[in-house]
């Protein structure tokens, strides 16, 4: 089945002397988040591309979601966003890892202290890891470049 998800728009093609950057490069088979869907509780869900399709005014990609591979959807190209290469292997963040707080600057007190990844949250710009410290009901939202792997306490 195909279901488009809710009307969406169409920016024109840069004009020669703007200023905004360049649009990512789309592919097939490419990995994407949903980003500036009118269906909000689309936005942050990652994808996987199937094809351009050029017959539609204006082109939209075709792809599924990772939540249901099983629907189609059609979604305009500024929709979309690459997903971050993400590390691989023991230097990867990923959920359950143990982590050290550094280099917050309006939380300071926090710098020094160690969490543990609950999930990536991809749903804002640019994205940022929920962490929970220990002994802590707060659920803090932090940027990846704050934060390091952790050894494991001995």
């Amino acid at each position: 089945k195909n279901r488009a998800l809710g009307p969406l728009f169409f920016h024109a093609p840069m004009a020669s002397g703007d200023t905004e950057a360049p649009r990512p490069t789309l592919r097939p088979k490419q990995r994407v988040i949903l980003h500036g869907l009118e269906a909000k509780e689309f936005n942050g869900k990652k994808g996987k591309l199937i094809f351009l399709d050029e017959s539609l005014k204006p082109p939209r990609w075709h792809l599924t979601l990772e939540s249901d591979p099983s629907v189609v959807h059609r979604i305009l190209p500024e929709k979309l966003r690459p997903c971050p290469k993400e590390p691989r292997g023991k230097h990867a963040l990923r959920p359950g890892r143990r982590v050290k707080i550094r280099g917050l600057v309006q939380q300071a007190e926090l710098n020094g202290q160690f969490g543990r990844l609950l999930r990536l949250d991809s749903s804002v710009d640019p994205p940022r890891w929920l962490l929970r410290m220990k002994g802590q009901e707060v659920i803090y939202r932090l940027l990846p470049e704050r934060l390091r792997l952790a050894p494991l306490p001995k």
